[in-house]
């Protein structure tokens, strides 16, 4: 999975992707589906500026941003030409965790993670 929304801020983005593509995203918002935009994602020039605000504490001097495009795929459509998948999943909100953004494979891929072990006096290589 890409990027699990809540519904208020699924709709958000698909007013985005709406904008990006000139109208012709389609998105499926049922369990595990996604939006597909008709072209190849690096021919939509302002895709890249978009990025969701994660706040993880109470500080607003603590944030990630993370490029929608994190979570775009290329892909061959019907007819052979590259279309671009967004992987975003819609959570109901019949969902326990519809309140939630749930980050996906899509984004722990993008990342890696540089830790301090405190219990071995050997180095970390």
């Amino acid at each position: 999975m890409g990027l699990g929304l809540p519904a208020a801020i699924y709709t958000e983005v698909v007013t985005l992707l709406e904008d990006i593509s000139s109208g012709k995203v389609v998105c499926d918002a049922t369990v595990d589906g996604i939006c597909v935009m008709p072209q190849a994602c690096s021919s939509y020039t302002s895709f890249s500026s978009y990025t969701f605000l994660f706040n993880f504490t109470s500080s607003s001097a603590n944030y990630m941003r993370v490029p929608l495009a994190t979570f775009a795929t290329n892909v061959k459509g019907s007819g052979g030409a590259a279309q671009c998948n967004i992987e975003i999943t819609y959570l109901s909100p019949d969902n326990t965790q519809s309140s939630n953004v749930i980050l996906g494979g899509m984004f722990f891929q993008e990342m890696f993670g540089v830790f301090t072990n405190d219990h071995n006096t050997d180095p970390v290589t």
